[in-house]
């Protein structure tokens, strides 16, 4: 039937998690003993050290919450392994303060954004788990720890609940957080114009457009032109921006080198069948022609140079045709 099999599921988990429990507790009592000689920032170098402290305390206290048997006096492993279990148990509030402390740093340097304020969120769940359990343990008056600790893993679950509700609600909106505090920041001087994340506003929704429009008002934002087409981009998209490209602009606005001769209409014609690749070079003096033989036939190429997209590319001239063709395009070394 339905309830023998869910017993029967119920049953092995528990099992797996009795058999994981004592491995974990383990690791969790190795890593916190060895975290002061090697330090956050030798973690952090390769995953996040919050995110990997939180981690470990959630499997420690989500695996005791399934081995917990409020039928039973004691956990059901020997005395020594008990001694480890209830150990890492206790340590486990730390491993959610070390982490809310690595976690307020990186905000404090580089504000709010929905990650972090998720990760934020966890830990509050975390640490009143890990405490609830801390105080089951030690401070129990004579009453069952495992009936304590039933209690504490309904308070968790209200939580939990609570925070899912305020998450999808304008309280806890974590794209209006994230949004708000990035740009708090660049309106404040913490963070200048190019530390301004196009794209995480791009993503933001509303909020997200609501802040690309007030840059385009900001005219500190607007003086570098590879800024104000990123953000035009965003805001009206790349299509737009290629349907400014044409002949005339073109020849308006791209630099001829010394020495090059000035090219004609077929030329420029033959650089807006591809206008992405010359779309930078709307802006005055953005892009730079050179003429030059690179292959000795007598026949000049010329190299177009597009610096904002690091861009360079070389047309050639087809004598049958009476037209210009993109021969190669490569990247611009940084």
């Amino acid at each position: 039937t339905q309830s023998r099999l869910i017993d029967s599921i119920q049953k092995l988990f528990t099992l797996i998690a009795t058999g994981l429990l004592p491995l974990v507790s383990l690791l969790t009592l190795m890593f916190i003993i060895t975290l002061p000689f090697t330090g956050l920032s030798a973690i952090s170098r390769h995953i996040s050290a919050a995110g990997l402290l939180l981690t470990l305390a959630f499997l420690q206290l989500i695996l005791m919450a399934i081995v917990r048997d409020p039928q039973k006096a004691s956990l059901p492993w020997t005395g020594p392994l008990r001694c480890l279990i209830k150990t890492a148990l206790l340590v486990a509030p730390l491993y959610v303060f070390v982490a809310a402390w690595a976690l307020w740093l990186r905000v404090a340097q580089y504000g709010w954004t929905v990650d972090r304020l998720q990760g934020a969120l966890a830990v509050l769940v975390l640490l009143v788990w890990s405490l609830g359990y801390f105080v089951s343990i030690v401070w129990r008056k004579g009453q069952n720890p495992l009936d304590l600790q039933g209690k504490v893993n309904l308070a968790v679950s209200l939580l939990v609940l609570v925070i899912l509700v305020l998450l999808n609600s304008p309280v806890l909106d974590s794209m209006r957080i994230s949004v708000n505090s990035h740009m708090a920041r660049y309106q404040s001087g913490k963070n200048t114009p190019d530390q301004v994340t196009i794209y995480m506003l791009e993503q933001s929704g509303r909020y997200g457009r609501a802040a690309l429009e007030s840059l385009k008002s900001d005219a500190e934002y607007m003086k570098d032109p590879k800024r104000a087409r990123d953000l035009l981009m965003a805001l009206d998209g790349e299509q737009h921006l290629q349907e400014q490209v044409s002949e005339k602009v073109l020849a308006d606005n791209v630099l001829i080198a010394p020495g090059s001769g000035k090219p004609d209409a077929t030329f420029w014609s033959a650089l807006i069948q591809d206008r992405y690749n010359v779309m930078t070079c709307i802006e005055k003096d953005a892009c730079v022609l050179v003429e030059q033989d690179l292959n000795s036939d007598g026949q000049a190429e010329r190299i177009l140079f597009a610096f904002n997209d690091d861009r360079v590319i070389v047309y050639g001239f087809d004598s049958a045709r009476k037209e210009w063709d993109a021969l190669d395009m490569s990247l611009l070394p940084r």
